[in-house]
């Protein structure tokens, strides 16, 4: 399984889990967070399922938002794994909240 860490920018070391955890609950993502999905097929990625950018970083957009890690492009659309179908990459995000959510 792939690890995920963001560092403390003045330290130099990971954020603590605890904090990151507080960090990303109220920003709606984690537990009863958004999930992510194809607007289009449903179809769900997993942690590793990757996306190529044109300057040929191979990354999962949905750990970055779209944003390729290498050049910093921002993209605002996003294909799909399975359907080969393009939609906005906010569209992917659905909230638990959401009538369709865990459908």
């Amino acid at each position: 399984m792939d690890a995920f860490h963001l560092l403390d920018p003045k330290r130099g070391r990971p954020i603590d889990p605890g904090l990151l955890s507080d960090i990303l609950r109220g920003a709606g993502i984690g537990k009863g967070g958004p999930h992510i999905r194809c607007p289009l097929c449903r179809w769900r990625p997993g942690p590793g399922d990757r996306w190529v950018c044109g300057c040929g970083e191979i990354w999962n957009t949905f750990r970055t938002g779209g944003q390729c890690p290498a050049c910093f492009h921002r993209w605002t659309r996003t294909s799909c794994l399975a359907c080969h179908r393009w939609s906005p990459h906010q569209d992917w995000y659905e909230r638990a909240s959401d009538p369709d959510a865990g459908a």
